[in-house]
């Protein structure tokens, strides 16, 4: 076999589960068990995976916030860009397959960078093995179509796009962040998520946290930075 007749036995063997959301009435993929499933079928058919990040960029951020009773603090912000080459092996012949792709986060501590080559690696194999599947559609929420076949060389921005939104613990930071920049504004979690669905110009998520992550991943098509940049402008009516 080829490397990339192994490849194909591995897609067959994997089995994608979606758990179903009642409230937005669509089927999630579960993002995070695709590393782990994927790493399983490539081994089974005697393929390697070997990651190296041939590029990262990191810029830092503070503002400075209003606090609670009349106080000050800086926030500090982690901005992060990997690129990664990823090259599959056979090994059985020594046949490869390298390709690249990139990945981006943002991160209130020190994890931006880790976070940005896992979601890389993640994309590479969700848009390898998932791109155009019948049966994983709702997972290309982020297209303007329905088309089934996938997109080729699609620029950085557009990863971005596509890899953030269906990430919880980046919704998770966007959401603290929203939290930490309106401050007092907030009158209650629900508030909160209702205002950030504002802001982001998505349907009504009725205070729910749950609707506000998948009307995200359903709807949002902007980058990390546009979403951080929709809450800054955003202002309230009365």
């Amino acid at each position: 076999m080829t490397i990339y007749e192994k490849l194909l036995a591995a897609r067959k063997a994997m089995s994608f589960e979606k758990e179903y959301n009642p409230n937005l009435k669509y089927e999630i993929l579960d993002a995070d068990s695709i590393l782990e499933m994927v790493g399983d079928a490539l081994a089974s058919q005697g393929v390697l995976f070997i990651p190296s990040m041939i590029h990262a960029e990191m810029t830092f951020e503070a503002r400075e916030k209003d606090g609670r009773n009349n106080t000050k603090y800086m926030q500090h912000i982690q901005h992060a860009l990997a690129t990664l080459e990823l090259t599959l092996i056979d090994v059985d012949t020594g046949e490869s397959h390298t390709a690249t792709t990139h990945g981006s986060a943002i991160d209130f501590g020190d994890k931006a960078l880790g976070k940005a080559q896992t979601y890389a690696i993640k994309y590479f194999f969700a848009r390898m093995f998932l791109k155009g599947k019948s049966d994983i559609n709702d997972e290309e929420r982020n297209d303007a179509t329905s088309q089934p076949a996938p997109r080729q060389s699609a620029p950085a921005s557009e990863l971005d796009a596509v890899t953030w939104t269906q990430q919880d613990k980046r919704k998770s930071d966007l959401v603290t962040f929203a939290h930490d920049y309106w401050s007092d504004a907030i009158k209650s979690t629900t508030h909160l998520y209702n205002r950030v669905a504002k802001a982001l110009e998505l349907p009504n998520v009725g205070g729910s946290k749950v609707n506000l992550f998948a009307a995200i991943e359903e709807h949002y098509t902007g980058s990390e930075q546009d979403a951080a940049n929709a809450i800054e402008n955003y202002k309230e009516s009365e």
